[in-house]
């Protein structure tokens, strides 16, 4: 303690090793006080920083773990839902589309596997739908009773629309009193008013 008492009375009266000394580890002197180096005080505020960031980092990621968890609970419900009404509406019935002859218990386990099949964004993946699709046609059943059965706007993502995968009659289309805009229709109706 008295190698630093030493230290800063030498430096208070001005000589350069000593102020050196105390700037090394981050302090110097004004007047006659010993106070922290304007790097030093930099470098608190940045680690405060970067403890901030942690911090709301981490609260970051758990309020996105939380809502994914919601979302994915929510997304459980509305499949149970649709497979309980599915299945009240069955009855343990058979339907005949075109030359397939097929078991609502049957459609009621294909919508159960379209619904556990959604993805994150809650959608069921166009090219799997696609695929189902492929298979109730290739068994004879009509496009119009996939439909019927297995409503694309309860299983399409309607950003898949554009994409090509699907015939138009399958697409989830935005509701006619939706705006979409998109740049070229934009940049077209900003063409318009000049």
């Amino acid at each position: 303690m008295s190698m630093v008492e030493d230290v800063v009375k030498d430096a208070q009266d001005g000589r350069k090793e000593a102020l050196a000394s105390l700037e090394k580890v981050g302090l110097t002197i004004i007047g006659d006080q010993v106070v922290p180096t304007l790097a030093a005080e930099r470098e608190a505020r940045q680690i405060q920083s970067e403890e901030r960031l942690a911090q709301t980092a981490e609260f970051n990621q758990q309020a996105t773990l939380a809502r994914l968890q919601l979302s994915e609970e929510a997304a459980d419900r509305a499949a149970t839902s649709l497979q309980l009404s599915i299945n009240k509406a069955a009855g343990g019935k058979t339907v005949t589309s075109g030359g397939l002859t097929i078991s609502t218990d049957a459609i009621g386990n294909a919508a159960g596997e379209l619904n556990a099949k959604r993805g994150a964004d809650g959608w069921t993946d166009p090219y799997l739908y696609m695929e189902a699709y492929k298979q109730w046609t290739n068994q004879g059943g009509l496009p119009q009773d996939f439909a019927k059965s297995f409503p694309p706007k309860l299983y399409v993502n309607p950003a898949a629309s554009g994409l090509g995968i699907l015939p138009e009659f399958l697409q989830n289309k935005p509701s006619n009193n939706v705006l979409i805009f998109n740049p070229a229709s934009m940049q077209a109706a900003l063409d318009e008013g000049e």
